[in-house]
Order: C-alpha cells, then structure tokens, then sequence
C-alpha cells in the first residue's frame, strides 16, 4: 500500500488532490491511503509520531508557515531521505529555492488530474527501484546492496567504489560496465551519481547529502542541470 499525505490550507485543494490520487489508483488498481492536513504543524505531528509515508505533496505557503521549512524539518531533522516531496503553488519562482529538501517535483496551481497522474507514474517508476539490488563482488565476497541506498559510483583504478546512506564498498565490477539510468546519471568520467542525494548542485560540483562532493565535468554540465531541474525541481 501506498501512503500519501496532502497538506494544503485549502480545503478545497487537498479534496481535489486526494480525488485526483484515487482516481488514478482506481485506474491502475493501486491499494492507495491518503492524509490531508490543513496546518503543517498537524502533518509534523503525524511524522514526529512515526507516521511514514511514501509521498507528501506539500503547498509552499500554508498560512503562516513555508512549506520548504517543512520539507527541510523532514531531510534534516527527521532525517528522512526516502519519502517523496511534491511542492505546490500558485508561483514558479519558488522553485529553485527547493533544492536543499530536493523534491520530486513541483506543481503549479490549478491542479489538474494530469499533473497528479503525471507525478504518480513518476513516483511509480522510481519507486520501482527501491527493491532493486548492486551485486557487489569483491573477491571472493558476494554482496546485494539495494539501490535505492546508493548515493554515488566512483572509479576507483580498474574497480570501483559504492558509496552508500552507511559506509563505503570497493567493487571488482568495472565502472564503465555500471548502467546509468534515473536517478543515475554520469557527471563525470569516474562519478556517477544518484540525484535523489544531492543536496547542492553548484554546477562544477554536487554536495551529497552525506557532505561529500562529486564533481561535474564541463561536458556534463549542461545536460545535468537540465536533467535535475526538469526531473526533480519543475
């Protein structure tokens, strides 16, 4: 079952949305649970009592509060990385102050049900992985890692090294054999990086949310802002 939370102070909105995630649910026979709040505090209360859930859209503007100091509450006090973030507005100039709780993306009002389907295949697809593994062989030691907890690939001579959420693991498997595909991209000739776990993109460099930083090469750089701002900001 999915778990999705909506908080919106518009009533009206968060109906909206939980509508529009049911129908869809309805559609591609989903076993789908929605939360809808109306105040931020009610949601960090749900969360502070372990509530989890797998996507959180999250208005920008809820009354008094700002909804990126609630998406950053849940990245760097909750430490939690694994829950989706969706932000909604009324303005796109929001968006490229997101990165720091780095969203799964960002809608803009009226909400429509092809922009909440659009997310949903979205979350979908990556959730996806989330049950895929790395086999990781190191001499005779065979290790799965799952995917989901890998923040980067890097070269290490002929092997490479798998940073993940807890720790570091030298691969025998070559570098150039690791297939790149959303949330993995290529950024440099010896990183590939997942973007679920970047904190800071400054565009010579990415700050992991782990603190570590994995350049970006010049011949990368273009299509990388692209791919992060339109897959995981817009």
């Amino acid at each position: 079952m999915f778990k999705i939370a909506v908080c919106d102070d518009e009533n009206a909105v968060c109906t909206e949305i939980e509508n529009f995630i049911l129908k869809y649910a309805k559609e591609e026979s989903l076993s789908v649970l929605v939360d809808t709040f109306n105040r931020g505090t009610e949601l960090i209360q749900k969360l502070n009592e372990k509530e989890e859930y797998n996507l959180i859209f999250l208005d920008i503007e809820i009354n008094s509060e700002k909804g990126s100091d609630l998406g950053n509450f849940i990245r760097n006090t909750l430490k939690n990385r694994s829950t989706e973030i969706v932000y909604i507005s009324y303005y796109k100039d929001y968006a490229m102050s997101l990165f720091e709780s780095r969203p799964l993306d960002f809608i803009i009002k009226p909400v429509t049900y092809e922009k909440i389907k659009h997310i949903m295949e979205k979350y979908i697809d990556l959730a996806g992985g989330d049950d895929k593994f790395f086999v990781i062989i190191n001499g005779k030691l065979i290790q799965r890692v799952l995917l989901k907890n890998i923040m980067y690939f890097e070269r290490s001579g002929i092997y490479t090294s798998v940073v993940m959420t807890e720790g570091r693991l030298l691969s025998h498997s070559s570098f150039d054999s690791i297939k790149a595909e959303l949330p993995f991209v290529r950024v440099h000739k010896s990183f590939i990086a997942n973007l679920k776990y970047v904190n800071e993109y400054k565009y010579s460099e990415m700050i992991m949310s782990n603190g570590d930083f994995v350049p970006v090469s010049r011949s990368h750089r273009p299509e990388i802002r692209k791919i992060y701002i339109n897959e995981y900001l817009l």
